[in-house]
């Protein structure tokens, strides 16, 4: 799913069953956005490699995106490649 907002970049929203939930951990960090609500982030173990905070969800959304609910979303600035369906995403 894609989320667009004005200003930003799109935002992937990668379903929970099609993200390696074993490499993710949850991160003590927080958002609150004024469009979505309050985030809750993820770190990403791969071997010895950790990247802090590398995606976020909403588990409990504002009613205006609550289509994101539990979906993760990735920050594809912080990693050097990210694809969609084995498509580099924009």
């Amino acid at each position: 799913m894609l989320l667009f907002k004005a200003g930003l970049r799109a935002r992937y929203y990668i379903p929970a069953e099609d993200v390696a939930i074993d490499h993710l951990v949850l991160s003590p960090s927080e958002t609150a956005c004024p469009y979505n609500g309050t985030g809750s982030y993820w770190s990403v173990e791969v071997g010895e490699n950790v990247t802090e905070n590398l995606a976020w969800s909403y588990a409990d959304p504002l009613p205006e995106c609550g289509v994101v609910k539990g979906l993760p979303c990735v920050h594809d600035d912080k990693v050097e490649e990210f694809s969609v369906d084995g498509e580099p995403a924009a």
